[in-house]
């Protein structure tokens, strides 16, 4: 395999993952203000507010709780 090759690649599948990065922080940003919007469209509309499990499985989501049975 030529460096020549290589060194393409490399390049490319560094502004791959730049560019994938960047893309999901753009995603990350738009989902939570439509969550944002939502929760202030179910305040207005008189829906239940989140119960304490949603409001912390929200918070740890992604993570691992320690706190959660099993």
């Amino acid at each position: 395999m030529p460096a020549d090759n290589v060194t393409e690649k490399t390049a490319y599948l560094g502004a791959l993952r730049s560019q994938s990065a960047e893309l999901q922080g753009e995603i990350n940003a738009f989902l939570t203000k439509k969550m944002e919007e939502d929760v202030k469209a179910a305040e207005i509309g008189g829906v239940a507010k989140k119960s304490k499990k949603e409001e912390r499985e929200e918070e740890m989501y992604g993570e691992e709780d320690p706190e959660a049975d099993g």
